[in-house]
């Protein structure tokens, strides 16, 4: 089997050991894109002028994405800086799926003179359809991500009339009852959206290579449903090895269970169960791919690095 895990890491686990146990001794790059592009580009995604990942996520998180230009509009919590907004983690912030209801009715109700619609997926993902294609380029939430949002606002001949929307959603946000619900449960305050990923769902393509995809997120869904690949549901390293498929692609969360995961796969791969071992680790703005092969595991005089400095 060759395996391609994907995996998002923020700074809190960019001390991840096991992680380091493994890539350390791995053959590694650095790629100045985030993980999505760097998906996006193995899918063969077009960049025009953002990839198309709402339609593709939406068409498998129970919504008709058959008409329309689509993009994702996540919830999030912009965090005043002394003279400046940055974009505060997570993205998208976790909204139950009562309040995610009550502030779509909201973003609904005045915006139906517009055109705009607001969705929410079965996974609970917000997305935005808007009756024309406009001239509107984004991007994505993870290159901007504690950074001062001024120069990654959109770009593009409707980006003007955007920012006038994104102002109105604003004032609609603050002080909205789910908003005074949350401030005093100590959640983070939904006080705008970010969008990205625009466009209208593209064609199927051409049968390619066959690849078994496996993660619990929509965009997985979709690019299995989109491409026409066998997708599954992770389950855990023993269930990935009894796969029939001899390539296999995994997208694993960043939480408290990915130290057992990678425990299996260094097992795994010592083990030869695992002839090829790929992760691309993104890491907000740029993605570190790094690949291994069971013989890669006993190079002893390769000390092992800190993915601090890999991803410098």
């Amino acid at each position: 089997m060759q395996l391609t895990v994907d995996l998002e890491i923020s700074h809190t686990f960019a001390h991840q050991k096991n992680l380091e146990k493994l890539v350390g001794k791995a053959d590694v790059s650095l790629k100045p894109i985030p993980l999505e592009a760097l998906l996006s580009q193995y899918f063969s995604l077009q960049l025009a002028p953002d990839y198309p990942l709402a339609a593709v996520a939406a068409s498998a998180d129970g919504i008709n994405v058959a008409e329309g230009y689509w993009m994702r509009a996540d919830p999030v919590h912009l965090v005043l800086q002394r003279d400046s907004f940055s974009l505060g983690e997570p993205v998208p912030l976790i909204v139950s799926g009562q309040d995610t209801h009550q502030l779509i009715a909201t973003l609904n109700a005045h915006f139906a003179q517009d055109g705009m619609s607001f969705f929410a997926g079965k996974s609970g993902a917000w997305y935005m359809q808007w009756p024309e294609t406009p001239d509107i380029r984004t991007n994505l939430p993870s290159s901007v991500i504690g950074k001062d949002i001024h120069s990654f606002m959109p770009k593009g001949a409707y980006a003007g009339k955007w920012l006038s929307h994104l102002n109105e959603i604003q004032m609609l946000l603050f002080e909205h009852p789910v908003n005074l619900a949350r401030e005093a449960s100590g959640l983070g305050v939904v006080n705008s959206i970010w969008i990205s990923g625009g466009g209208s769902l593209p064609a199927q393509p051409e049968a390619s290579r066959q690849v078994l995809l496996t993660g619990d997120t929509p965009l997985y869904r979709g690019l299995a449903k989109w491409t026409g690949l066998h997708y599954q549901m992770p389950g855990n390293v023993e269930t990935l090895l009894a796969m029939p498929e001899q390539d296999v692609r995994l997208y694993l969360q960043a939480d408290s269970g990915l130290g057992t995961w990678l425990d299996g796969f260094y097992q795994a791969l010592k083990a030869r169960k695992i002839k090829q071992l790929t992760f691309n680790i993104g890491f907000y703005d740029r993605c570190l791919v790094a690949t291994l092969q069971p013989w890669d595991l006993y190079r002893f005089w390769q000390n092992n690095k800190s993915l601090e400095n890999l991803l410098a």
